[in-house]
C-alpha cells in the first residue's frame, strides 16, 4: 500500500480492517481499535467471527456469494467489543485482487435508528388515515349529491306545477335520508351526544327484540341466549339500539337465501360483559375483514350499503370504554362481539311526565339567534305561521345586545354553535338575569357544548334539520302551552 493511500487508511473516520484467507485479520486502521476497543497487536490475528455478536444470524449464503464474485456487500449486524459489549454496525465488504477481504464498519446510532422507524411509522399510518379520509369525503359527497339531485330535480318538477304533492314527497324523503346520513356521521365523529346511563343489558336486549325481528325478517329468526350475570352496562339507549340495528342488518343482508341470528350474553371478566350477535350467512374474505372498521368500506351495493355501519360499532364499544372482535370466514358466518364494561350503578328509572305550566300568554315574543341567514329565515317563517312575534339576531351577542334592550321576550330559540358567543353561553347569560326564561336549543352537533353545559333540565334541544311540528313542538313544551300547529 502506497504512502499515500496509507495515510488514507489510517485517518479514515470509519473503522477498516482487512482479513486474509484464513479470515484472521492482518491489518485495521486506528478506528477500527477504537470502535472494538482492542489494541492494534490485539485486533491483528483476532478472526472475522470474533468480532461478530455470536447471537447474530448467520452469514447469508447469497451475501458470501456475491463477495465471492466480486461484487460489495452491505450489511447491517449486530458485532462484538472487546469487553463482550455489542453494538449495531453498518458493514461494507468486498473482497480485494489478491483475495483478501476489506470491510468498512460504522456504527450506527440506534436512538437515531428508532427515530427514523417511528417516523416512517408515523408517515405511514398518516397515509392510511389520509386514505380512510379520502375513502369518506368521497362516500359523503356520493351521497350528498344523490340527495340533492332528488331535491334539485323535484323542486324543478314543483314549480312547473307537475305532480306538486309527489314532488314535495320526495324532497322530504330525501331530506330524511340526508338526516339519517348526518346523525350516522355525528356518531362516527363522537360529535353527538349520547346520554350514557346505567342499563340493565338484558331489559335493553328485550326491549330491542320487535325492533330486530322487524330488521330481520321473517326469513333469519333471532334466538336469545342471556347468560351473563348481573348484566348492569354503563350506554345510551338509543346508541346501544341503533348498534343492534346496524349489525342486525347486516346479518340479515349476508343471508340473502334466509338463515338464523344468536344474540347472546356472556360474562367475558369480572368487570366487563360480552353481547355477540352471530349468523349463518355467507361470511368475510380475509380482504374484506380487514377493512371492514374503516368508514365508507363497503361490498354492499349502494344505495343499501354506506359502509358506517361498523365504523359506528366501533365508535360505540370505544365510548363506553370497551372494544369489538370481528370473527368471520367465508362461507362461514361472522359472529361481532361487543365487549362492554360493567357498572356498581342501578339502571336509571323513567323520570315522572312534568306537569306543564300556564303559559305566560297565547302565542308569545320570541328571541331567535341563528348565524345561518337561509336557517334563520326558514324558522322565522315557521314561528310566525305559527303566530309568535320573531326578534331575529344574527349571533349570540347580537341577541344579548337585542335582550338587554327590551327584555319583553317570553322565549329565548338560539344555535349552539355560533362564532363568538355560542348559543349555551348566551343561554347561561340570560338565565343569570332571568332564571325562569323558557329556553329551546337548536344544533346539529352539541356533544362537546352540552356534556359541560350545565343548563337547567327544562332547557329542550332541538336536533337539526327538524321539521315544523318538531320545532313547534319544543316550544310548546318549553311554554307548557298546548301543541301548536301551522
Amino acid at each position: 500500500m502506497s504512502d499515500e493511500y496509507r495515510s488514507l487508511f489510517e485517518l479514515a473516520p470509519d473503522a477498516i480492517t482487512v482479513a486474509g484467507l484464513d479470515r484472521r485479520h492482518v491489518d485495521c486502521n486506528e478506528a477500527a481499535c477504537l470502535l472494538f476497543g482492542y489494541s492494534r497487536e490485539e485486533l491483528l490475528g483476532t478472526r472475522v467471527d470474533d468480532l461478530v455478536d455470536p447471537d447474530a444470524l448467520p452469514v447469508d449464503p447469497v451475501r458470501l456469494e456475491r463477495l465471492i464474485g466480486g461484487n460489495a456487500v452491505y450489511k447491517v449486524r449486530s458485532l462484538r467489543r472487546k469487553d463482550g459489549g455489542t453494538f449495531l454496525g453498518e458493514v461494507s465488504s468486498r473482497l480485494l485482487p489478491d483475495g483478501r477481504a476489506l470491510a468498512i464498519i460504522r456504527e450506527l446510532d440506534t436512538d437515531r435508528l428508532r427515530a427514523a422507524h417511528d417516523e416512517a411509522l408515523e408517515a405511514r399510518v398518516s397515509v392510511e388515515r389520509l386514505e380512510s379520509l379520502a375513502r369518506l369525503a368521497g362516500g359523503v359527497a356520493h351521497d350528498f349529491n344523490n340527495l340533492f339531485t332528488v331535491v334539485a330535480a323535484q323542486a324543478e318538477l314543483a314549480q312547473g306545477g307537475v305532480d306538486v304533492p309527489a314532488s314535495l314527497d320526495a324532497i322530504l324523503e330525501a331530506v330524511a335520508r340526508g338526516a339519517e346520513l348526518t346523525a350516522q356521521l355525528l356518531t362516527f365523529t363522537r360529535q353527538r351526544a349520547e346520554g350514557a346511563e346505567a342499563h340493565d343489558l338484558h331489559a335493553l336486549v328485550r326491549e330491542s327484540l320487535p325492533m330486530l325481528r322487524r330488521v330481520l325478517g321473517e326469513t333469519v329468526p333471532i334466538e336469545l341466549d342471556l347468560s351473563a350475570s348481573a348484566p348492569h352496562v354503563r350506554a345510551s339507549r338509543p346508541a346501544f339500539e341503533q348498534v343492534l340495528g346496524i349489525l342486525a342488518k347486516n346479518a340479515k343482508d349476508a343471508s340473502p337465501r334466509g338463515g338464523r341470528v344468536t344474540l347472546a350474553t356472556r360474562d367475558a371478566s369480572d368487570e366487563s360483559v360480552l353481547v355477540s350477535i352471530c349468523d349463518d350467512g355467507l361470511g368475510m374474505s380475509p380482504e374484506v375483514r380487514a377493512h371492514a372498521f374503516e368508514p365508507f368500506f363497503t361490498t354492499k351495493p349502494r344505495p343499501l350499503g354506506r359502509g358506517l355501519g361498523l365504523s359506528i360499532v366501533l365508535g360505540f364499544a370505544r365510548r363506553a370504554g370497551g372494544n369489538v372482535r370481528l370473527l368471520s370466514e367465508a362461507g362461514e358466518g361472522t359472529t361481532v362481539e361487543l365487549t362492554l364494561p360493567r357498572t356498581d350503578a342501578a339502571p336509571a328509572k323513567s323520570a315522572p311526565p312534568r306537569p306543564a305550566r300556564e303559559a305566560p300568554r297565547a302565542g308569545g315574543r320570541v328571541l331567535f339567534a341563528e348565524d345561518d341567514d337561509a336557517v334563520r329565515r326558514t324558522t322565522a317563517r315557521i314561528l310566525r305561521m305559527a303566530g309568535f312575534e320573531v326578534v331575529e339576531a344574527n349571533s349570540g351577542q347580537d341577541a344579548l345586545d337585542r335582550y338587554l334592550e327590551d327584555e319583553a321576550f317570553d322565549l329565548l330559540l338560539t344555535d349552539v354553535v355560533m362564532p363568538g358567543m355560542d348559543g349555551v353561553e348566551l343561554a347561561k347569560t340570560l338565565l343569570r338575569r332571568r332564571p325562569e326564561l323558557p329556553i329551546v336549543l337548536v344544533s346539529g352537533y352539541t356533544a362537546d357544548l352540552l356534556d359541560r353545559a350545565s343548563l337547567p333540565a327544562r332547557v329542550r334541544l332541538v336536533g337539526k334539520p327538524f321539521r315544523p311540528d318538531e320545532l313547534l313542538g319544543a316550544l310548546s313544551q318549553a311554554l307548557g302551552q298546548a301543541a301548536l300547529t301551522l
